[in-house]
């Protein structure tokens, strides 16, 4: 079950990316939202070898139900940054701001993820979802919060030097 699952995750994450270049026409705006992904592990692998829990089946349900949740929160980031930035903001400006402003929903999501999975620990079966839930939520929400924005930055700041902004450097449909 754990392969299956994991060829899953690779099929999901490639859907999810095809699905954002067509939401963006853009190729690289969606490599900067679903840069966390990865960070899931740095919160997950962790958690499990301190409890010495294996990573099974539904810790693997786990992660890519996170997968869901870190893209979102970049969604949310990076759709408020492009805003400010179309409407005339300058790049670092409207990161900021996108930062300041998006923060609290992201956390609270965040926060609901821990508080509403950890009980899970409790049950027997769904215990892997337990951990790597709240687990995950909490350091990759954190690292989301950093990583996203100068991701996003840096790909803003790289296209305005060409003389364009992200909205511009769309892939031609």
């Amino acid at each position: 079950m754990f392969g299956d699952l994991g060829k899953a995750f690779v099929v999901v994450l490639f859907l999810i990316y095809c699905l954002l270049v067509g939401w963006y026409r853009s190729f690289l705006i969606p490599i900067v939202i679903m840069l966390p992904i990865p960070l899931i592990a740095i919160g997950v692998i962790p958690a499990h070898v301190v409890l010495g829990k294996a990573l099974g089946g539904p810790g693997t349900m786990g992660v890519i139900a996170l997968a869901g949740i870190v893209i979102r929160n970049s969604i949310l980031l990076v759709d408020f940054a492009r805003s400010r930035i179309a409407g005339g903001m300058p790049i670092k400006e409207a990161v900021l701001q996108a930062c300041e402003m998006r923060s609290r929903p992201i956390i609270l999501t965040a926060l609901a993820v821990i508080l509403g999975e950890a009980v899970l620990y409790l049950d027997p079966i769904l215990q892997g979802i337990g951990i790597t839930l709240p687990s995950g939520a909490l350091v990759s929400t954190l690292l989301t919060l950093g990583i996203v924005p100068i991701a996003y930055y840096q790909l803003a700041t790289f296209l305005n030097a060409r003389g364009q902004t992200p909205e511009q450097a769309q892939a031609k449909p």
